[in-house]
């Protein structure tokens, strides 16, 4: 009787994977779509035609379209449709705010906390992103490689709810970013210089010199950013 009970308690919590294997895929394009511009802003996304596009059932799309809405980039209609998050002057504020928030609370732990194995992760990081653009790589890689080595940054901080919070709004941080175009790429490239100087300032445990090394950096990128967000609204309004 108690083993029979014992299998069932086992068996409750176990489902089955594949539609978790297929949410996972699903997501994946769907999110690959939206931050390359495929999927443009203000396009509503059909579970039907999706299902059938991936020759899926609906069910893996709808769990897909919601993991996306907790990431930020789709919201859903009173009618329960789904549409692609069109970002306004105060969403891109509100994104740089919080990341700006959570990188300098990260910079107060990893001043602290930080290991050597740490610091290595971070080196690799800058190193891999240095080679990458002297090699030119795409925008997309350039991004995945700018964010990588600030998520190593935040996750030397050892606080594993600023590493949560962070990875929250990174899809829309690399939206964004990748907005910007021609204009990211040259943005990493003065960035090289930057991120040396924070390594060796979180090396000394230098916590002040790091906190105006992420502020000016960040600020800086929140600048060009809301200009460029600026240009691209009012040249889709027709505003000259």
């Amino acid at each position: 009787m108690g083993d029979a009970r014992d299998v069932q308690e086992v068996t409750s919590v176990l489902t089955p994977v594949a539609r978790t294997s297929l949410a996972d895929e699903v997501t994946k394009k769907l999110r690959t779509g939206i931050l390359t511009g495929s999927i443009k802003p203000g396009e509503r996304i059909r579970e039907q035609e999706i299902s059938e596009a991936m020759k899926t059932s609906r069910g893996p799309v709808r769990d897909a379209i919601l993991r996306l809405e907790h990431e930020g980039l789709v919201r859903r209609e009173p009618n329960h449709s789904a549409m692609v998050v069109e970002y306004s002057a105060d969403d891109v504020e509100e994104v740089h705010s919080l990341r700006l928030s959570l990188e300098l609370l990260a910079l107060r732990y990893v001043v602290e906390r930080a290991r050597e194995e740490d610091f290595i992760r971070l080196e690799a990081a800058a190193d891999a992103l240095r080679a990458g653009l002297a090699n030119g790589v795409s925008l997309q890689e350039a991004v995945d490689l700018d964010l990588g080595l600030h998520e190593e940054f935040v996750k030397a901080s050892r606080h594993q709810r600023v590493l949560t919070m962070w990875q929250s709004i990174k899809p829309q941080v690399w939206f964004l970013i990748y907005s910007r175009n021609a204009a990211a790429i040259k943005n990493f490239q003065d960035a090289i210089g930057t991120h040396g100087e924070l390594l060796d300032a979180l090396r000394c445990r230098d916590f002040e010199k790091g906190r105006t090394i992420i502020q000016e950096h960040l600020d800086f990128a929140y600048i060009n950013m809301l200009a460029n967000f600026r240009e691209r609204s009012a040249a889709a309004s027709g505003v000259s």
